[in-house]
């Protein structure tokens, strides 16, 4: 089959190769070319795709943007017992400083 008619299935696909061993690279980014794909030598805004062989730990990466932060701004804070530690509500306040 003639090349240029072949479906490239990493069509408009930017990678960048973070690799210790230069012939890993070479090969990868022979292979990402024959796909349509297209390898940058800088980091940068373009870049789509990271492919490294150095080894990260799950402590290394960046907290997900979907995980939990904590408590939303819109939510009601929990006033039971256990939370206020037998302090005072506000509307207990008010009630207490409306009979001095």
């Amino acid at each position: 089959m003639n090349e240029s008619l072949r479906y490239k299935a990493l069509e408009n696909k930017v990678f960048y190769f973070d690799f210790k061993n230069t012939s890993t690279a070479a090969w990868l980014e022979k292979e990402i070319r024959k796909l349509g794909g297209r390898v940058e030598y800088f980091f940068g805004k373009e870049v789509q795709y990271l492919i490294t062989d150095k080894p990260q730990t799950r402590d290394a990466l960046p907290p997900s943007p979907f995980s939990n932060p904590g408590p939303s701004p819109f939510s009601r804070p929990d006033t039971s017992q256990s939370m206020r530690d037998g302090a005072p509500t506000h509307s207990e306040w008010a009630y207490s400083d409306q009979w001095k």
